[in-house]
């Protein structure tokens, strides 16, 4: 889906990192007003990888951390993802908007009322392996595990000291051949990690499309590109290629693309419904301007303003401007 829609969600606390459905509290908690059927079960990382059906029981989630705790609980829901209401305990916080002082009135109005829901598009992806005859000639790829990802996925060279050699190819198209360090395709939403780092534009999260994003190039006017989100992208390896390739999934799950091997990308159909107590591009421009220091800039006044009129050499204390904190 993409823009952004209203919905309500209702749920109880949990200890730790755990995420529960319905069912009741312990006896201990008689100062815990719950209904009846406050919890029957509950989820935790320690349960192992098996997370299928976990978007079944979840009715919205709460990462309490910075932007890498929010990447790890969007990588949980590689389908349906619950609406996510983050408190930010990180340093940037890009996506958790919330302090965790105001933790007691969002969750009030979180379950009271209505609440506007920022649809963050993720990426679907399909690692596809090669299969090869008795001579060792590629015959054909075949699906071997997909992944969903909200900021980026990297294709680079890994540990190897030689350049990346990748082609990519649009809805079947070829495009371009890429030689360098790598290639980053990212969302809306990671345009301001580690795409901006390697000379991408930031994009708003509602602007729907596809960052390309080189990762220092050998050729100089490789420069970024921007594709709608109705696109299929596809990074091979080259069946000749003298080097293998390395791919990682918002910086985790790394593995190798040998040559004849590739990776298709499309937008997910599952997008991260974020918990929007404020206009979305309030929020994004208080990031990028809080986090970044976005367009920050000394504002040049006159000389009078500056020497406070009398021309004796005293600097005019600069007023404080509303965007300061």
């Amino acid at each position: 889906g993409s823009g952004s829609g209203s919905g309500s969600g209702s749920g109880n606390e949990a200890d730790g990192a755990t995420v529960g459905d319905q069912g009741r509290a312990s006896d201990d908690d008689d100062d815990v007003d719950l209904p009846a059927t406050a919890w029957k079960g509950a989820w935790t990382s320690e349960d192992g990888s098996d997370t299928n059906n976990l978007a079944s029981i979840v009715d919205f989630a709460i990462p309490i951390g910075g932007d890498g705790t929010v990447l790890w609980t969007s990588s949980l829901f590689n389908g349906p993802c619950p609406p996510m209401l983050c408190f930010n305990m990180g340093t940037l916080g890009f996506m958790t908007p919330n302090a965790p002082p105001e933790h007691a009135e969002l969750l009030h109005t979180l379950t009271s009322r209505a609440v506007q829901l920022n649809l963050r598009r993720r990426l679907a992806c399909r690692v596809l392996r090669r299969v090869t005859d008795s001579r060792g000639h590629v015959t054909e790829n075949v699906e071997a595990e997909t992944a969903t990802v909200l900021n980026e996925i990297v294709v680079d060279r890994g540990p190897s000291p030689y350049l990346t050699n990748v082609e990519v190819l649009c809805d079947g198209v070829f495009i371009t051949h890429v030689q360098g360090d790598g290639l980053i395709i990212a969302t809306p939403t990671g345009s301001t990690a580690y795409s901006l780092a390697a000379g991408g534009s930031m994009v708003h999260p509602q602007v729907p499309g596809v960052l390309l994003t080189p990762i220092c190039p050998h050729s100089l006017s490789f420069r970024p590109l921007v594709f709608p989100d109705s696109v299929m992208l596809r990074v091979q390896v080259p069946a000749k290629a003298q080097n293998s390739a390395f791919v990682a999934f918002d910086g985790k799950g790394r593995q190798e693309l040998h040559p004849g091997e590739a990776i298709e990308v499309c937008i997910s159909r599952w997008a991260l419904p974020e918990v929007c107590l404020d206009s979305p591009t309030n929020e994004w421009f208080n990031a990028i301007t809080n986090g970044l220091h976005w367009n920050r800039a000394a504002t040049r006044i006159s000389t009078k303003r500056r020497y406070g009129g009398k021309g004796n050499g005293r600097p005019y204390a600069r007023e404080k401007r509303p965007c300061d904190r």
